[in-house]
């Protein structure tokens, strides 16, 4: 469990980061923000992936979302180093599903006899913002400042998780 924890610390680290990146780099060079966030995503995934391998019971519904959520960032990592240009209108959509995604993996991490009405309520809405993002003008661009916003959200959601979760 120690290694599913530091994995989703480095990725709670790295999202915060790619949206710190996003608002202090909004109006200059936005392709080279987003290939860091492409190269971020498959970071986290590569991370992701190897703590997977290094757990004992796989088939645990915590480990089974932390494959899940890694093998996500990682084609959506890819996907954005491959198609640069076609990212800025489907960044919304992105953010969301990992908004989304985070937001899942701490609902199904948060069960049992250890369980946080703190955590799952992040979770909620977490799951809440990556829907609204996700759909906000399909096409459209939200502002840069939100987007950024959104992952530090669920930067802190995740950072907040792992410290309740532990304290229990």
């Amino acid at each position: 469990m120690k290694n599913a924890r530091k994995t989703n610390i480095i990725y709670s680290l790295l999202l915060g980061l790619l949206g710190i990146a996003l608002i202090v780099f909004q109006t200059t060079a936005k392709h080279v923000v987003y290939a860091v966030i492409g190269i971020g995503l498959i970071a986290a995934a590569l991370i992701g992936l190897i703590g997977w391998f290094q757990l004992g019971d796989r088939r645990n519904a915590s480990h089974i979302s932390q494959l899940l959520g890694s093998i996500v960032l990682g084609l959506m990592g890819l996907w954005i180093l491959t198609h640069a240009s076609g990212f800025d209108k489907l960044i919304n959509w992105i953010i969301g599903i990992v908004l989304i995604v985070t937001g899942v993996q701490w609902l199904i991490r948060n069960r049992g006899p250890f369980r946080s009405k703190a955590v799952s309520v992040l979770a909620v809405i977490s799951i809440l913002i990556g829907v609204i993002v996700a759909i906000y003008q399909m096409g459209t661009s939200l502002p840069v400042i939100a987007q950024g916003i959104s992952l530090i959200y669920s930067a802190a959601m995740g950072l907040i998780g792992e410290r309740l979760l532990r304290q229990n």
